[in-house]
């Protein structure tokens, strides 16, 4: 089975979701009214899929401060993002604080977090560099599919990224 496997070296992801453009509407707007105003479609769907089970466009492993706040800011952005972390108190002590509210699933173990994920599977891997990497990497092939993709965002000496793809 073959997992991409890319190295990240900066803070930063950049992924760029497509979104409608704001469309001057004419005929009715959600609420069933007649309106001219300009509709944003992408709040719309995010107002009425609220309610309804939605898989995540990409989930990280990791939740120590790095990993809090760069999974916070993916979900300012309009992004569902699914976290795991091998302390299970860590993913709930997340929810129920600084995600509440917000659009997180928290994931108890490695195969509900894959299930939780939009194929093709983006998975953030945000754990210490060297073999805590490596032991993550080997959980996560059996059950990841071709196509998926690993993002290693830690501090990966290079000859190690040349070395696990």
């Amino acid at each position: 089975m073959s997992v991409n496997c890319l190295t990240l070296r900066i803070y930063k992801l950049i992924l760029r979701k497509t979104t409608l453009p704001q469309q001057k509407k004419r005929n009715t707007n959600i609420m069933g009214r007649v309106s001219n105003e300009r509709t944003n479609f992408a709040e719309i769907v995010k107002k009425t899929t609220n309610n309804m089970e939605r898989k995540s466009d990409i989930g990280l492993i990791g939740l120590a401060v790095m990993g809090e706040n760069l999974v916070l800011n993916m979900e300012s952005k309009g992004f569902y993002v699914s976290v795991y972390n091998r302390t299970v108190e860590k993913v709930e002590n997340f929810i129920n604080g600084r995600g509440k509210g917000k659009n997180f699933y928290g994931a108890t173990s490695l195969e509900d977090f894959i299930a939780s994920l939009e194929r093709p599977r983006k998975v953030f891997l945000m754990v210490k560099a060297g073999q805590a990497v490596d032991d993550f990497i080997e959980k996560l092939i059996p059950i990841l599919e071709p196509g998926d993709v690993i993002i290693d965002d830690g501090n990966t000496h290079f000859p190690d990224t040349a070395r696990r793809t």
